[in-house]
C-alpha cells in the first residue's frame, strides 16, 4: 500500500535514527524497521506497538498524524456517539510548495480558512 520513512535529525543524541514502516495491501501486518546509529544496527519493530514510545524518547510513531495503524489490525467497538466541534477544510485542494533547504512542505499565504461545521 505505501511505504514510509522518517528520520530523526534533531536533538543531536537522536541525530540519524530512521525508521521504515512497509505496508502491504492484504492483510498481512506492516513491518517496521528502525536504524539506529549509535549501535550501528537495524531492528525490527512491532508494528503492535504505534504508540508506545520508541528509541528511549516520549515520541512514537503516530505522534505525527495520530493513529496510522492498519484498521483491520483491531476489533473495534462503538462505545458512544457525540457532537464535537471538528475543522473542516474547503472541498477544493489547497496549495502547497516545498521548502527551500529542508525536507518538508507548506501551504502558501493564499490558503482559503477553515470552516467549522457542528452536528
Amino acid at each position: 500500500m505505501y511505504k514510509n520513512i522518517i528520520t530523526v535529525t534533531y536533538p543531536y543524541d537522536m541525530d540519524g535514527i530512521t525508521v521504515m514502516v512497509w505496508r502491504y495491501l492484504d492483510d498481512r501486518r506492516d513491518v517496521n524497521f528502525s536504524y539506529i546509529p549509535a549501535i550501528r544496527r537495524v531492528r525490527r519493530m512491532s508494528p503492535a506497538s504505534r504508540s508506545d514510545s520508541f528509541l528511549g524518547s516520549d515520541f512514537s510513531l503516530d505522534d505525527s498524524a495520530g493513529y496510522d495503524g492498519k484498521i483491520a489490525d483491531i476489533e473495534w467497538k462503538l462505545i458512544k456517539t457525540q457532537e464535537a466541534i471538528l475543522p473542516y477544510l474547503s472541498e477544493d485542494p489547497q496549495e502547497v510548495v516545498q521548502l527551500p533547504g529542508v525536507p518538508g512542505w507548506s501551504t502558501t499565504e493564499n490558503i482559503k480558512n477553515c470552516i467549522f461545521l457542528m452536528n
